[in-house]
């Protein structure tokens, strides 16, 4: 059964990409229910973009504005700020990038409202020349706020514990000068 020579290479050439394409898919599909699971990266396209904020008040304005806001970045950068002025920042540190990615792989996986109604009771510090606390965690659709005056940022919950783990890293390594009150 002799036919038009080049009808039959353009059909032996459809059948090829054809075959290709189903085994590219195969592939795929074979790579993905693999039961390996597969990384996730929790990196936002932007380095500059805000993971948490720390911000303190309370008795650290007793003598003048002297209380931290530590902010930390997706590329690992934590900016210290006085609190209730977030224009400049007063110092500067880096933390590994891998804590970050960490804390912004916990901070996808949290269930925040679960871990709401699990928390102790928070209480005052400020009003007993104590600090406050509240943690800002910056995600995909909105900031959930967590103020230790409502809740206790109990240091046992992973995603609480790593937080305080940078907060104490970044004071340990930045200054916040004292400043009195302006007249």
């Amino acid at each position: 059964m002799a036919g038009n020579p080049k009808l039959i290479r353009e059909r032996h050439r459809t059948m090829k990409m054809l075959w290709v394409l189903v085994a590219l898919i195969g592939v795929s599909v074979a790579a993905c229910s693999s039961g390996a699971e597969q990384p996730i990266s929790t990196v936002p396209i932007d380095p500059e973009s805000i993971v948490v904020t720390v911000e303190q008040t309370g008795g650290c304005v007793m003598m003048g504005p002297n209380c931290p806001t530590y902010v930390l970045r997706a590329n690992g950068r934590v900016d210290l700020y006085r609190t209730g002025n977030l224009d400049t920042p007063v110092d500067s540190t880096i933390v590994e990038e891998a804590l970050v990615m960490d804390l912004q792989g916990q901070i996808s996986k949290t269930d925040f409202v679960a871990l709401r109604t699990r928390l102790p009771q928070g209480e005052c510090q400020g009003c007993y020349d104590g600090i406050d606390t509240t943690f800002l965690f910056s995600t995909p659709s909105s900031v959930i706020s967590f103020d230790s005056i409502e809740t206790e940022l109990v240091a046992s919950e992973p995603l609480f514990a790593m937080v305080w783990d940078i907060v104490t890293f970044a004071s340990e390594t930045t200054e916040l000068a004292l400043m009195e009150h302006s007249q």
